[in-house]
């Protein structure tokens, strides 16, 4: 059963709600499943939106270890689950561009951002076009190295993403 959150919910509500323990999860399901999928469309990862395969191989598929494989080996179809910690850096990347683009409107932030993904490979309704992470001609965020962790972390593969651990190192040396 699914339950969904009330447009009046507010931090405090959110809070007494599970103090009081009457909050409940929500089942997002799995893509292809018949679920309830979450999230906003401009964040998810291609493979969020495609659904990846049956519900059955979803399910006993393995995720994405930080060393790159999986009990499959990485080259397996089976080897990155649709629901994944590269889907997570995926919409990390988006927020990377974000942070780093320093848009005046929703509208520049989309385009920006939109044709980040595609230089990276991907269209903007999530299909894969191709190509890894490649630097755009001009650079349309802060920095080049910014932009550089950006379009690797929006690569439409998740096996091409870069692993949590390689971002963060590659963070810390941009905020330092």
């Amino acid at each position: 059963m699914s339950h969904g959150m009330s447009p009046s919910a507010t931090p405090t509500s959110l809070q007494a709600a599970h103090e009081e323990g009457s909050a409940a999860e929500i089942d997002g399901g799995r893509p292809g499943d018949g679920g309830v999928h979450g999230g906003t469309p401009f964040y998810l990862a291609p493979e969020r939106t495609q659904g990846g395969g049956s519900a059955a191989t979803s399910r006993s598929a393995t995720l994405l270890t930080e060393g790159g494989a999986s009990a499959f080996g990485p080259s397996h179809p089976s080897a990155v689950s649709p629901l994944s910690p590269a889907s997570d850096v995926y919409s990390l990347g988006v927020c990377v561009a974000e942070m780093h683009g320093g848009f005046a409107t929703a509208m520049e932030r989309a385009a920006v951002v939109g044709a980040l993904k595609k230089a990276a490979g991907e269209t903007t309704d999530g299909k894969a076009a191709g190509g890894g992470a490649r630097r755009t001609s001009q650079p349309m965020l802060s920095s080049l190295e910014a932009e550089e962790l950006a379009l690797s972390m929006l690569a439409p593969h998740p096996t091409a993403r870069p692993m949590t651990a390689d971002v963060e190192r590659t963070a810390i040396e941009l905020a330092g």
